[in-house]
């Protein structure tokens, strides 16, 4: 890898030459060990302005872009690049091209606000700008894809404003195979059936997805979405072109464990291929925006190591009728849409996350029960009454629940179920829906009533994680009385924990002897989710950090391990939340389209 490469150089170096070289390699190395692999734009854009010739550098200037003096350039930077990503190779352009630096300030004002790209290639204005811009991204992308060594990471999403590959680039088979053939995590976002995209592009995307099915073979993560449109706007045979595709790329891979699609209709082929071709590698099918019934998601009881579901604002088939004809016939992809699912059962699953799904009760209840070994669940839903009857129906072995409380859960309905459980892990939440109090118990504050729910827990509980108001006061009455079985408290409520409240778990601990980490200030330190951002505002009035005096917190570092703030949220989308450089469990990039 290009680490790799810069460590042996440096180390080399350190052995066989002076001081002052180590160190220009030290300064190259750790910028690109350092750098953050999803905003690698300006260091790229920064090579290409480097190796422009004299002619370019004039068609630049005369757009009015600034460029920098000329430089002894990181000549191979772009061998270490082991991502590409079409979509932030547009944001990092616009971003290089509207700094301060870099474009005279009359182009900027025209640039101020949302930006409009459509907008902005009709105008006479804003059009020297959109054609270097357009000139910039070919050109890069021409750079990158001649000049890496093998791509690890490929996002390869696109509609009809963006740039998308030149077409000379589909043309070298040399540079494809070099790129695509070790490619481990792919994004692949198409609007084929679009009838706004040209000719011209749909013929390059196409030979450029032909190339993936030729040339992608070791794929672990895929992350697909096709769109689907009204008959007005649909291109029927760009649709089926789409499909045959994503099975096709699905079929060649030898490798898969992570899949995930978004916003399209759940074909019933393409769960056949994943059910065939990943039966022994598959450890989690995400579905973000989906409509379905459970019984589509049949074909994956043969994946022998599937550990996660995750389900992500998906809905009920019937409520959209897309797998439908105006005649009310299934549609010609062979989907099965109803299909007795009372057979069905995932007996590998071990971990499921429902997440702001709009999903009828029989369907969750079927989903839930298709998962008798689930061990580990996530609830960022309503229907919250529905869930728990189902888990303690059909889920006995479930020992972390991480739960939002909405407006229909009642404080009977989960206590009587955590009475009997085997829990280890009880995660409440209120931060996503703005709950104060249980259905049941209008009158009473969640605070007020940690002690009554304390009384409920099963002796397995070692880890409780609220982010709900309790006072010290309260605090201290749930401790007395929670028989010391706790390891691990997290305390996250929007007001941040005092002196008082540290006190109170020191002193637990004192007795206890078995509480090892406190977390708090999840909240105030976790983003914002996106749906939030008109109900709340994340101004420091509203929500405080926790503060505690450098005294009593030295005080309470002597019987608690570890006291920190964290931003780990159980509740966020899971398919934002997961995704890791370094360690993918499942795809994870929310939608931005």
């Amino acid at each position: 890898s290009g680490s790799q490469i810069i460590q042996g150089n440096y180390k080399r170096d350190f052995q066989e030459s002076n001081g002052s070289r180590s160190l220009e390699w030290f300064e190259i190395g750790v910028k690109i060990l350092w750098e953050d692999p999803l905003s690698w734009g300006y260091p790229v854009i920064n090579v290409y302005t480097d190796f422009l010739n004299a002619e370019q550098r004039k068609a630049l200037k005369n757009a009015k872009i600034t460029l920098s003096k000329l430089h002894n350039p990181m000549d191979d930077y772009s061998l270490y690049i082991k991502k590409f990503n079409l979509s932030e190779l547009h944001d990092a352009i616009f971003s290089w091209l509207l700094h301060t630096e870099n474009i005279d300030e009359k182009y900027r004002d025209l640039f101020k606000g949302n930006f409009n790209a459509k907008a902005a290639e009709k105008d006479e204005a804003t059009k020297p700008i959109m054609k270097m811009m357009t000139l910039m991204i070919s050109h890069i992308i021409k750079l990158l894809f001649n000049s890496t060594q093998g791509l690890d990471m490929l996002d390869m999403s696109f509609n009809h404003l963006s740039i998308g590959i030149p077409a000379d680039i589909v043309k070298s088979a040399e540079a494809m195979k070099r790129a695509f053939t070790d490619i481990t995590w792919l994004r692949v976002h198409t609007n084929f059936t679009s009838k706004l995209i040209s000719e011209d592009r749909l013929d390059t995307a196409l030979k450029i997805f032909n190339k993936m099915v030729e040339l992608c073979h070791k794929v672990e993560y895929l992350d697909v979405k096709y769109q689907y449109y009204t008959d007005i706007d649909k291109n029927d045979k760009n649709d089926k072109n789409d499909k045959k595709i994503m099975s096709k790329l699905v079929n060649v891979q030898q490798k898969l464990k992570h899949f995930t699609i978004r916003r399209s209709d759940l074909w019933f082929n393409l769960m056949v291929s994943i059910g065939e071709h990943a039966a022994n590698t598959l450890v989690s099918f995400n579905l973000s925006g989906i409509p379905l019934s459970p019984q589509q998601l049949q074909p994956l009881t043969r994946c022998t190591q599937l550990l996660t579901l995750s389900f992500v604002r998906c809905m009920d088939i019937k409520q959209t009728g897309k797998n439908k004809n105006k005649n009310g016939t299934v549609r010609d992809d062979d989907t099965p849409t109803f299909v007795d699912s009372s057979g069905l059962f995932f007996h590998s699953v071990k971990k499921m996350y429902l997440y702001k799904n709009k999903i009828s009760p029989e369907a969750l209840t079927s989903l839930i029960r298709m998962t008798i070994n689930l061990e580990e669940l996530i609830i960022v839903n309503n229907n919250t009454e529905t869930i728990i009857k189902a888990i303690s129906h059909y889920c006995g072995n479930i020992n972390y629940l991480a739960l939002t409380l909405y407006s229909d859960t009642t404080f009977f309905a989960l206590m009587d179920w955590l009475s009997l459980s085997h829990l280890k892990t009880l995660v409440l939440g209120t931060h996503h829906s703005k709950i104060l109090n249980f259905k049941d118990r209008p009158n009473q504050s969640l605070g007020s009533m940690l002690y009554e729910i304390g009384d409920q827990f099963p002796l397995s509980l070692t880890r409780l994680d609220v982010d709900f108001e309790v006072t010290p006061q309260q605090l201290d009455i749930f401790l007395q009385r929670s028989n010391y079985v706790f390891e691990e408290l997290g305390l996250h409520q929007s007001s941040g924990l005092k002196d008082d409240h540290l006190r109170v778990l020191m002193n637990h601990a004192k007795v206890s002897k078995r509480l090892r980490k406190v977390t708090f200030d999840r909240i105030y330190w976790s983003s914002p989710d996106e749906d939030l951002e008109s109900q709340i505002s994340f101004e420091g009035s509203l929500l405080e950090k926790s503060l505690f005096s450098p005294k009593t917190l030295k005080e309470a570092e002597q019987y608690i391990n570890t006291i920190n703030s964290t931003s780990f949220d159980p509740f966020i989308d899971p398919l934002q939340r997961i995704f890791k450089t370094r360690n993918i469990e499942t795809m994870d990039i929310e939608d931005s389209n």
